[in-house]
């Protein structure tokens, strides 16, 4: 839909989409509900995140999936206090925010184990070397994380060899995983990232433009479209063909939808502001916001690990 000004239409479809399941459309649902993010309002973010986790899940995206019931959680929790604080209380919209903040809950807690597998590698990803006693135990990790996301097992275990200065392994298993089924083009991407720090820019376009024919199927989300041709752009740009660069950067600007501004935290305390001192704190009562939003969650994932009452 071109420069959408109508985030409900992209928030309905993604939502019936999924509740179909059928595979056809997965990836167009996912696509909506990214770009229905974009566009809608604020109160729609935690419903849009919760179909989004049941759509990976569909596809078996379990990191982007758990990702996304870990932002809906608090968002939907925000939800139904501002409920109870209108005056025109529905019960029955209540009811069923409340069940699906305990279903994601209670996905979250069978998914807790994995990800921690998840987060000790991102640790060991994020230390400046990694000597070959670490890289051997971080592939332990990444066998085991496999067995809950197959890709992202992969990829995890691609970045291990990486960083220990193993790049041609690195380079092999990231070209056998981008045979497998991905909805994300996630291994594709990752060796993109790898080829754009050496500064290979000829071989990221030849490699942007192979995922972009890949990309031309209707089961890929347009945000994976997008993105692709945005690396393709960047290598135009490097290797001095800057005509056709800037005729796809046009191009891709023509389906960007425009920012739902007057929802955005900052501007909507600017809104409300009546006196002169409510616009000097506008930015501090925003944080504030956010402090609380952040709080919430931390308080849902605290129940993750709590033992369930008798």
């Amino acid at each position: 839909m071109k420069l959408s000004l109508y985030p409900v239409y992209l928030y309905y479809y993604g939502k019936l989409c999924i509740k179909s399941t059928d595979a056809t459309f997965i990836g167009s649902a996912i696509g909506a509900l990214t770009e229905c993010l974009k566009v809608c309002a604020e109160s729609r973010h935690g419903q849009a995140y919760y179909w989004l986790a049941k759509g990976y899940l569909l596809v078996n995206e379990k990191i982007n999936a758990y990702n996304c019931m870990k932002e809906a959680i608090p968002l939907l929790s925000s939800l139904v206090e501002k409920v109870n604080e209108s005056s025109s209380e529905d019960k029955h919209f209540e009811k069923k925010i409340f069940e699906k903040i305990n279903e994601l809950k209670e996905m979250m807690k069978t998914m807790y184990g994995d990800m921690v597998n998840f987060e000790i590698i991102d640790r060991v990803l994020k230390a400046d070397t990694i000597d070959n006693a670490k890289t051997e135990e971080c592939k332990i990790y990444c066998s085991s994380l496999r067995n809950f996301d197959y890709v992202e097992g992969d990829i995890c275990e691609a970045k291990v060899l990486w960083k220990a200065g193993m790049r041609e392994e690195a380079y092999k298993l990231l070209q056998s995983s981008s045979n497998r089924a991905s909805l994300s083009m996630k291994p594709d991407f990752q060796l993109l990232e790898f080829l754009l720090e050496e500064q290979n820019f000829n071989e990221v376009q030849r490699s942007a433009k192979n995922l972009i024919k890949k990309c031309k199927i209707s089961s890929i989300p347009a945000q994976v479209w997008v993105r692709a041709h945005m690396i393709y752009a960047k290598a135009l740009v490097k290797n001095d063909n800057i005509s056709k660069a800037i005729l796809i950067y046009k191009t891709l600007a023509q389906i960007q939808p425009n920012l739902f501004v007057p929802d955005v935290g900052y501007t909507k305390e600017l809104q409300k502001a009546t006196t002169k001192e409510d616009l000097i704190n506008a930015n501090e009562t925003f944080q504030k916001k956010k402090f609380m939003t952040s709080f919430l969650y931390s308080e849902a994932l605290s129940d993750l690990t709590a033992k369930e009452p008798d």
